[in-house]
């Protein structure tokens, strides 16, 4: 796990010149949370190219595994980013071809497996991960991004240069770069609150892009070819629930042993939830028995936020270690520009804050990599939202009894409002997928209300992302794509990365073992949601492992106290942000009405916590990147 950088200049051929070189180095070191341990640059000294690496020591801590690495005979170089996995297997396949290996990494591999198969050899990784290949031979540079996108990937390209690098930041302490937001991408986050801008190739920052998941990259001459290599597999299967519960239960217990290769001790993230309790099940499970093994969680002082119980029940279950963090809104303040200059962007919901303190407490117990339950909602159906889709799915295929019955279970053990939805809504929730085949993304409204958004200064939109599924889904198949590709997935793992990197933390999701994905998306919706319980397989797998956790109905998520935040210790914070003279000269937002929801938020007239979230985020984040010539990382 790593942080990588590159320059390459196609305008004037031979070496890099002087300031291209200064730039590569500060790039370089830019990012050396993400690689605390080691830093290394390459220059070609022919053709206008130059590789910077940040090393976060994972396997082979020795100095073999220091990058930018060589082939054996100098004619290519890689900086890699990630874990693969599975690099034994293919290591082993590798030496049956003769190749030979000098170090213990999979970054030796990865280039072996290049050299050996071209750009093919990504369709044999089980991992995450972002690399560059320069081909000397072919005068090629590679770039490769995993399937879900779990390792970020940045670029720039301009006539004749062409600059990557693992953050946004690094991209822009170079001179071509340009400093100004997207306003497109910047109005799709303020209206969808779930930053759909990064499952599209624009970022908030006007000529950043990123490289999608499941795609490579290949520059050649200064002519760029992107290709896909992996999408989610469109199949649907019948499975007889146990031949369904034996193949989940050897595919997901296999993605926690393929995980657990590290030359450094591995803990769990623990939420008490379903997820992260199968994850630290299955890690005991393959350690010693006898072995220590620590877990970290968010915790909270207020009893309708705190997941103690089930922590608890986890943790003693398994004789594991449990370290808690408390996150309070009295250190948002002084933690929030830290967040932001690691995220590049804002982000939306505080529960982004309280996983930061997590990692904090983890790193601070000397921890490198923690194993995390994400994933697991989005392949399995474990959101309440996906419930009223199940429902559709019944009426729809003429199960009227079925759906009927469901819905009872699901009011009776759920307050959600969406449960609540009348039968003619449920039917006219099937109409619309029946007729389409797709959901209407592209022309949802927004999430929440923008009358406080100055939206004369943000170009027109052409309307949200479109999400194409086959005729053969159900609702709930359709629903679960969106969410794998479109939101919230792509989130949730973009604040997974910066808030691990930020602490020099590696954390690995077995949820996503892409042969664990490909094998659960086709199931049928019945493994998936039955009456009120969602990730129904899932519950079954943990029944006879961990029966408190599987029997628990309630699904709280990493929640926290923001909402009563921003009418106690945040409150006098985010009035100073909003009444200050930047905030009313910004152009983004309307000061009078966001002072107004301010203030109709301490009253208890609404729960507004997570626009203000969002609009002291884009505020703090126009100050960090924008206001000033160069973000400079806080203190």
């Amino acid at each position: 796990m790593c942080g990588i950088a590159g320059i390459a200049r196609f305008d004037s051929p031979g070496p890099l010149e002087g300031p291209d070189r200064d730039v590569l180095g500060r790039m370089t070191d830019i990012l050396t949370h993400r690689g605390p341990d080691d830093r290394g640059t390459w220059l070609d000294g022919g053709c206008g190219l130059g590789l910077g690496h940040r090393r976060l020591s994972i396997l082979d801590l020795s100095p073999a595994g220091r990058q930018p690495m060589a082939s054996g005979d100098g004619a290519a170089q890689i900086v890699y980013n990630g874990e693969i996995y599975n690099y034994l297997e293919v290591r082993r396949e590798l030496e049956a071809l003769g190749e030979r290996f000098r170090s213990g990494t999979d970054t030796e591999v990865i280039l072996a497996a290049y050299l050996r198969w071209g750009e093919r050899c990504v369709e044999r990784f089980n991992g995450m991960w972002s690399f560059a290949v320069w081909d000397g031979r072919q005068k090629r540079l590679f770039l490769s991004r995993d399937r879900f996108g779990v390792k970020p990937l940045y670029y720039f390209s301009a006539p004749g240069i062409f600059l990557f690098a693992s953050e946004i930041k690094a991209l822009l302490l170079h001179p071509e770069v340009p400093r100004r937001p997207n306003l497109r991408a910047l109005y799709q986050f303020l209206a969808t609150g779930w930053g759909y801008v990064e499952v599209e190739e624009e970022t908030m920052f006007a000529g950043v892009r990123q490289l999608l998941p499941g795609h490579n990259l290949s520059l050649r001459g200064g002519t760029l070819e992107k290709s896909r290599y992996w999408s989610l597999p469109l199949e649907r299967k019948a499975v007889p629930e146990a031949e369904a519960i034996e193949t989940f239960t050897q595919l997901f217990e296999d993605a926690v042993r393929l995980r657990l290769r590290s030359d450094v001790p591995v803990g769990t993230c623990l939420s008490g939830g379903l997820d992260s309790s199968a994850v630290t099940w299955a890690v005991k499970r393959f350690r010693d028995p006898g072995g220590d093994l620590e877990t970290f969680s968010s915790r909270s002082s207020l009893p309708e936020y705190d997941e103690g119980r089930y922590i608890r029940s986890c943790a003693e279950s398994l004789g594991a270690a449990n370290f808690p963090a408390y996150p309070a809104g009295r250190d948002v303040p002084a933690v929030l520009p830290k967040l932001l200059w690691h995220h590049d962007t804002p982000y939306a919901g505080a529960s982004v804050f309280a996983q930061w303190e997590v990692m904090r407490t983890a790193r601070e117990r000397g921890f490198k990599v923690l194993m995390s339950g994400q994933g697991a909602d989005e392949v399995l159906g474990g959101y309440l939202k996906f419930l009223p889709f199940r429902l559709a799915g019944l009426l729809g295929s003429g199960r009227v009894t079925d759906a009927v019955a469901e819905r009872s279970g699901m009011l009776a053990a759920h307050s959600s409002d969406a449960l609540r939805l009348p039968w003619l809504g449920l039917l006219r929730l099937w109409g619309s997928w029946a007729v389409r085949k797709r959901w209407p993304t592209a022309s949802r409204p927004p999430c929440r209300s923008l009358d406080y958004v100055d939206t004369a200064a943000f170009p027109r939109q052409e309307g949200w992302i479109r999400v194409e599924t086959p005729p053969t889904f159900s609702p709930l198949q359709a629903e679960l794509y969106r969410s794998l590709t479109v939101s919230p997935l792509p989130a949730i793992l973009r604040n997974d990365d910066r808030n691990g990197m930020a602490h020099s933390i590696e954390l690995r999701s077995p949820f996503l073992d892409y042969r664990l994905v490909s094998f659960c998306f086709g199931l049928p919706d019945d493994l998936k949601v039955q009456g009120p319980r969602t990730k129904h397989l899932l519950r079954r797998y943990l029944a006879g492992r961990l029966p408190e956790i599987a029997a628990r109905p309630d699904k709280k998520g990493f929640l926290n106290a923001a909402a009563d935040w921003f009418r106690d210790e945040l409150y006098g914070w985010a009035r100073d942000i909003v009444s200050s003279r930047s905030f009313r000269e910004r152009g983004v937002f309307r000061a009078d009405r966001v002072m107004g929801m301010l203030e109709r938020h301490r009253r208890r007239e609404g729960d507004f916590s997570l626009n203000l979230w969002c609009v002291v985020n884009v505020e703090l984040w126009h100050q960090a990147f924008f206001d000033r010539g160069e973000a400079a990382r806080p203190t």
